[in-house]
């Protein structure tokens, strides 16, 4: 059998083809043929899938959720208390002090961007930004994980004695890994991909 330039074949006829030929009486060009399909599949694949939000994206986008989501709690508390009075109910309080400010926090993070995850899979920095929540199928997940896997237990992190600190900092350290998931995206089996394109 004369060696074909397979690489000139849709993957469809190299599907064909493969099938087709017999592999026990020509084996080098069924591993030829059966290279070429991993590549175009590979490159199939790789051009579906949307393209991965990038570091500055991420973190410019945290900011900008917790700026916002913060000043409608530490404003009134400053006007009302002033920095002093603040220290002096943590000192006095402790842990309920930290539970009402976690649970402040998170209920003015859920008005304001609940109808957008729920939606969009975004938050106001990710609209801002151009950047959205996706599960492993690039659909946009259910509630129950853009924020409450996402966001409400990472947030309980810093309250386990000893180790919260270091989950809370193990979880950020994720994003740099070649996968851009941070460790919240693995338990809630989602990605943070660009959306610049999308008609939302």
């Amino acid at each position: 059998m004369e060696s074909q330039n397979y690489s000139e074949l849709s993957l469809k006829e190299l599907y064909q083809v493969y099938t087709d030929l017999d592999k026990e009486k020509f084996p080098n060009e069924a591993t030829s043929i059966f290279e070429e399909i991993l590549k175009k599949e590979k490159v199939k694949t790789e051009d579906s899938l949307p393209i991965v939000a990038s570091l500055s994206d991420r973190f410019a986008a945290a900011f900008i959720d917790g700026l916002v989501s913060s000043l409608p709690v530490t404003i009134p508390m400053i006007i009302i208390f002033g920095f002093d009075g603040i220290k002096g109910l943590y000192i006095k309080y402790g842990i309920l002090y930290t539970l009402l400010i976690l649970i402040s926090g998170q209920i003015v993070y859920f008005l304001l961007n609940g109808r957008l995850l729920y939606k969009y899979g975004q938050s106001i920095g990710k609209r801002f930004l151009e950047i959205k929540i996706v599960d492993l199928k690039g659909n946009v997940p259910e509630l129950f994980r853009s924020y409450g896997l996402r966001y409400f237990v990472p947030s309980l992190f810093p309250l386990l004695p000893f180790l919260g600190g270091i989950i809370s900092l193990t979880d950020i350290l994720f994003i740099f890994r070649k996968d851009r998931r941070c460790m919240h995206d693995h338990l809630a089996n989602t990605r943070v991909v660009n959306c610049s394109n999308d008609q939302n």
